[in-house]
């Protein structure tokens, strides 16, 4: 009677584990830049938004920001004086030098490596990622009319080239873009919102294939001579 009731349970547990990993979650976004404000909130839910859960950013003042960025500026600065003091009376400035390019090299390969292995993957997981809606908008005035009207034409090309880079990547039902020019006025606003469907089992397949190829990528572009001896 006991080891019935474990395999009931045991498989009950079993249920629940590929609910929460084939279920479809939806995630829900709202990004606004407006008056110098900006706001994010993400409602993550599976079924209906009403039984969601809101994430919520707290909005920044553009002052507070400015105060934040000159004391991390301050601080940046004094950290730099002390690291390029320390550089500067070092006993083997050639060696220092040295593994500078070293890791600038290794931080390079890795950027490219990413970048790589995020190709290598996109195609196989553009249809596991879908945006059932995803919208757009740009307010924008600088005062001058043609300016304006420059700037403005310049945000449409940015645009579509983002979409363009998120509709290889996922699938994109509905979307819509606007870039509203306003002439002879001071402002810029932007809001992007839309909602993003995936599921868990997705999520890791996505990431289990992604480190595999960027491991391997890395490790033919640290260990080249292990390539040639595999040709």
């Amino acid at each position: 009677m006991l080891m019935n009731w474990i395999w009931v349970l045991f498989l009950i547990i079993v249920l629940i584990v590929l609910c929460i990993l084939f279920v479809g979650i939806n995630i829900s976004f709202m990004t606004e830049y407006k008056d110098k404000k900006f706001h994010l909130r993400l409602r993550v839910y599976i079924l209906n938004s009403i039984f969601g859960k809101d994430i919520k950013f707290n909005k920044k003042e553009q002052s507070d920001l400015d105060n934040t960025s000159e004391e991390s500026t301050e601080e940046a600065s004094e950290e730099k004086t002390e690291e390029s003091m320390s550089f500067e009376y070092t006993d083997n400035g050639e060696k220092s030098i040295k593994e500078l390019i070293s890791r600038l090299k290794a931080a390079f390969r890795k950027y490219l490596s990413y970048k790589d292995a995020f190709f290598a993957i996109r195609d196989k997981i553009r249809k596991k990622l879908v945006f059932k809606y995803l919208n757009i908008s740009i307010d924008y005035g600088d005062g001058d009319a043609h300016t304006t009207a420059v700037a403005t034409g310049t945000m449409w090309g940015f645009i579509y080239n983002i979409l363009a880079f998120i509709t290889k990547t996922a699938t994109v039902k509905k979307h819509k873009e606007i870039v509203n020019p306003r002439f002879n006025e001071r402002v810029f606003s932007l809001s992007v919102d839309g909602i993003l469907r995936v599921r868990l089992v997705h999520i890791i397949y996505a990431w289990i294939l992604f480190n595999s190829n960027y491991k391997k990528i890395l490790n033919r572009r640290t260990n080249p001579q292990e390539k040639k001896k595999g040709v």
